[in-house]
């Protein structure tokens, strides 16, 4: 299997410490404890037992193919970008979609999810994908009228709970 190519962007955002850049095998634990945070937080987990052995397979296996991201603040990782490509049944068009997206509390809004969409899109141009999909994990209060805006300054159409980006390739 060809590995997946990781998208130049260590970059800076909001805060001047405050850097999302692929990840390496030295951050698999800091991503496995952000996991297990996810999985505290999320409505949608909390009654779903955790898996250590899955949650470090899936970590092992996006860094291994440059398919993940971490959010960093001084040297400390407290957000995650997995991502993946998937084949459009209907198109039959590669798309990026985010496997796992996650931002520690006391890091939100300060830009950091603008930054991982942006490394979202890098990461799926780079790998030959026509469309970027994420899904609002709906971790924060805002209405979805709110959370359409949003999205939508940054280009990207609403379809309930999923959001979509055409990408524009530079072949």
């Amino acid at each position: 299997m060809a590995s997946r190519r990781s998208a130049p962007c260590a970059r800076r955002c909001g805060l001047a410490d405050l850097i999302i850049r692929p990840a390496t095998p030295d951050d698999v634990l800091a991503l496995l404890l952000l996991a297990r945070d996810l999985h505290a937080q999320a409505p949608h987990y909390r009654d779903l037992p955790y898996d250590e052995s899955w949650a470090a397979a899936r970590a092992w296996a996006a860094v291994a193919t440059g398919a993940a991201f971490v959010l960093t603040f001084e040297d400390t990782v407290v957000g995650m970008l997995l991502c993946a490509v998937e084949v459009c049944t209907a198109s039959r068009r590669h798309r990026c979609c985010d496997v796992v997206r996650y931002i520690a509390p006391g890091f939100r809004g300060r830009g950091a999810h603008e930054a991982m969409l942006t490394a979202l899109e890098a990461w799926g141009r780079a790998n030959g994908c026509a469309e970027a999909i994420v899904t609002d994990s709906c971790e924060d209060d805002r209405p979805v009228a709110a959370r359409d805006r949003y999205y939508a300054r940054r280009g990207w159409a609403p379809l309930g709970r999923i959001y979509t980006k055409a990408l524009k390739t530079t072949d």
